[in-house]
């Protein structure tokens, strides 16, 4: 009989501790509204979060093609330039070329006589160096090492 008081003891102690443990954790409807409250709460932080996240997202994937596209453009404007200054150099070595194999003296002398006549009251006189004389042209103003004749120095 001890036994089964014993035992009838036990089962007592048990139920009350899980009436009594049941009612702590009895979760009243003004709770449950203010958990639902913080739920959403946290689900409108979460997706603001979310979307703050997407946004910078999209902003640096924009940043990154409008970067590659601005080197892109930079790349195919230095190859023009590089193509330009190839075709410029083609010309200068074809100029080059041709006044090497082509312009010579007796040219030379034939284009100058044409110039000479293509400009009217202008006297060609020929002397020993070959160089015209202009009119106010000294023959001393050849000579580099002398000073420059200056009117106030003829005067005196």
């Amino acid at each position: 009989m001890k036994k089964f008081i014993r035992i009838i003891t036990i089962i007592i102690a048990f139920s009350l501790l899980s009436i009594t443990l049941t009612g702590c954790f009895r979760i009243t409807p003004n709770q449950r509204r203010t958990q639902d409250a913080l739920d959403a709460q946290n689900r409108a932080q979460i997706a603001v979060t979310e979307a703050e996240y997407n946004a910078v997202r999209i902003q640096l994937d924009a940043d990154a093609q409008l970067y590659y596209v601005q080197l892109e453009a930079e790349r195919i404007l230095l190859k023009a330039e590089a193509e330009a200054e190839v075709i410029r150099a083609r010309g200068i070595a074809d100029a080059m070329y041709i006044i090497q194999e082509y312009i010579n003296e007796d040219y030379l002398v034939h284009f100058w006589i044409r110039t000479l006549g293509e400009h009217e009251g202008l006297i060609y006189v020929a002397t020993e160096m070959g160089l015209p004389i202009f009119p106010g042209f000294a023959a001393d103003s050849l000579n580099t090492t002398s000073a420059p004749i200056i009117e106030e120095d003829l005067e005196e």
